[in-house]
Protein backbone atom coordinates (compact mmCIF):
# COMPACT_ATOMS: atom_id res chain seq x y z
CA UNK A 1 0.00 0.00 0.00
CA UNK A 2 1.41 3.39 -0.98
CA UNK A 3 1.96 6.00 1.72
CA UNK A 4 -0.18 9.08 1.52
CA UNK A 5 1.40 12.46 2.01
CA UNK A 6 -0.12 13.61 5.31
CA UNK A 7 1.72 16.93 5.50
CA UNK A 8 -0.53 19.93 5.28
CA UNK A 9 0.26 22.55 2.72
CA UNK A 10 1.47 25.74 4.48
CA UNK A 11 -0.92 28.64 4.54
CA UNK A 12 0.41 31.67 2.70
CA UNK A 13 -0.69 35.07 3.90
CA UNK A 14 0.08 38.55 2.71
CA UNK A 15 -0.95 40.27 5.91
CA UNK A 16 1.47 42.57 7.68
CA UNK A 17 2.44 41.74 11.26
CA UNK A 18 3.60 44.69 13.35
CA UNK A 19 5.48 43.91 16.55
CA UNK A 20 8.54 45.01 18.53
CA UNK A 21 10.13 41.56 18.69
CA UNK A 22 10.00 38.03 17.34
CA UNK A 23 11.39 35.13 19.36
CA UNK A 24 12.14 31.68 17.96
CA UNK A 25 12.33 29.07 20.71
CA UNK A 26 13.43 25.44 20.89
CA UNK A 27 11.20 22.56 22.02
CA UNK A 28 11.86 23.39 25.68
CA UNK A 29 10.76 27.01 25.19
CA UNK A 30 14.28 28.48 25.43
CA UNK A 31 15.06 31.52 23.28
CA UNK A 32 17.28 30.64 20.31
CA UNK A 33 16.88 33.54 17.87
CA UNK A 34 15.49 36.97 18.68
CA UNK A 35 14.75 39.77 16.25
CA UNK A 36 13.90 43.06 17.91
CA UNK A 37 13.20 46.71 17.28
CA UNK A 38 13.53 48.25 20.73
CA UNK A 39 10.57 50.14 22.14
CA UNK A 40 12.77 51.45 24.98
CA UNK A 41 15.53 52.77 22.72
CA UNK A 42 14.01 54.17 19.51
CA UNK A 43 16.16 53.43 16.49
CA UNK A 44 17.89 50.38 17.98
CA UNK A 45 17.27 47.14 16.11
CA UNK A 46 19.04 43.85 16.36
CA UNK A 47 19.30 40.11 15.97
CA UNK A 48 20.55 37.76 18.68
CA UNK A 49 21.39 34.08 18.32
CA UNK A 50 21.26 32.54 21.78
CA UNK A 51 23.41 29.64 22.98
CA UNK A 52 22.41 26.80 25.30
CA UNK A 53 23.63 28.88 28.27
CA UNK A 54 20.81 31.36 27.64
CA UNK A 55 23.21 34.17 26.70
CA UNK A 56 23.47 35.65 23.19
CA UNK A 57 26.43 34.05 21.37
CA UNK A 58 26.15 36.29 18.30
CA UNK A 59 24.59 39.76 18.27
CA UNK A 60 24.06 42.28 15.50
CA UNK A 61 22.83 45.73 16.49
CA UNK A 62 22.01 48.68 14.27
CA UNK A 63 21.14 52.16 15.59
CA UNK A 64 19.73 55.21 13.81
CA UNK A 65 22.80 57.27 14.75
CA UNK A 66 24.94 55.22 12.37
CA UNK A 67 26.41 52.82 14.91
CA UNK A 68 26.53 49.15 13.94
CA UNK A 69 27.96 46.42 16.08
CA UNK A 70 28.61 42.70 15.90
CA UNK A 71 29.51 40.84 19.07
CA UNK A 72 30.58 37.21 19.43
CA UNK A 73 30.66 35.84 22.98
CA UNK A 74 31.64 32.67 24.79
CA UNK A 75 29.29 30.53 26.92
CA UNK A 76 29.71 32.92 29.90
CA UNK A 77 28.55 35.95 27.82
CA UNK A 78 32.07 37.43 27.71
CA UNK A 79 33.17 39.24 24.54
CA UNK A 80 35.53 37.26 22.34
CA UNK A 81 35.35 39.42 19.22
CA UNK A 82 33.61 42.74 18.89
CA UNK A 83 33.35 44.63 15.62
CA UNK A 84 31.99 48.15 15.55
CA UNK A 85 31.34 50.83 12.99
CA UNK A 86 30.32 54.29 14.20
CA UNK A 87 30.22 57.93 13.16
CA UNK A 88 33.88 58.58 13.99
CA UNK A 89 35.46 55.63 12.20
CA UNK A 90 35.36 51.89 12.16
CA UNK A 91 37.25 49.06 13.69
CA UNK A 92 37.22 45.93 15.76
CA UNK A 93 38.69 44.49 18.90
CA UNK A 94 39.71 41.02 19.93
CA UNK A 95 39.20 40.40 23.62
CA UNK A 96 40.41 37.92 26.21
CA UNK A 97 38.01 35.54 27.90
CA UNK A 98 37.35 38.05 30.70
CA UNK A 99 36.28 40.65 28.12
CA UNK A 100 39.45 42.79 28.25
CA UNK A 101 40.46 44.02 24.77
CA UNK A 102 43.84 42.68 23.63
CA UNK A 103 44.06 44.21 20.16
CA UNK A 104 42.00 47.05 18.75
CA UNK A 105 42.18 48.04 15.09
CA UNK A 106 40.47 50.88 13.34
CA UNK A 107 40.67 53.54 10.70
CA UNK A 108 41.28 56.87 12.40
CA UNK A 109 38.97 59.67 11.33
CA UNK A 110 40.70 62.38 13.36
CA UNK A 111 43.01 64.75 11.51
CA UNK A 112 45.82 64.35 14.07
CA UNK A 113 46.44 61.47 16.44
CA UNK A 114 48.99 61.30 19.25
CA UNK A 115 51.72 60.56 16.69
CA UNK A 116 50.84 63.17 14.08
CA UNK A 117 48.54 63.04 11.06
CA UNK A 118 46.60 59.78 10.98
CA UNK A 119 43.34 60.49 9.13
CA UNK A 120 42.38 57.61 6.84
CA UNK A 121 45.20 55.39 8.09
CA UNK A 122 44.76 52.11 9.94
CA UNK A 123 45.65 52.37 13.61
CA UNK A 124 46.44 49.21 15.59
CA UNK A 125 46.51 49.65 19.35
CA UNK A 126 47.84 47.16 21.86
CA UNK A 127 45.35 47.51 24.71
CA UNK A 128 47.84 46.22 27.31
CA UNK A 129 50.61 48.73 26.54
CA UNK A 130 48.50 51.42 24.81
CA UNK A 131 51.12 51.50 22.01
CA UNK A 132 49.87 52.37 18.54
CA UNK A 133 51.08 51.29 15.13
CA UNK A 134 49.95 53.40 12.19
CA UNK A 135 49.69 51.72 8.79
CA UNK A 136 49.51 54.44 6.11
CA UNK A 137 46.65 54.39 3.63
CA UNK A 138 48.36 53.60 0.29
CA UNK A 139 45.65 55.52 -1.61
CA UNK A 140 46.01 58.76 0.34
CA UNK A 141 48.71 61.37 0.08
CA UNK A 142 50.34 61.71 3.51
CA UNK A 143 50.63 65.18 5.09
Amino acid sequence: MAKRNTKKKPTVTHEEIVTHSIRLVDREGNDRIMLHASAEEPGLAGIQIVGSSGFPRLELQVANDGEVGIRITNQENQNVIQIGVNQTGNGFSISTKDGSPVIMMGVNSEQFGPFGPTQGNMVIRDAATNEQTIIPNPNKKQL
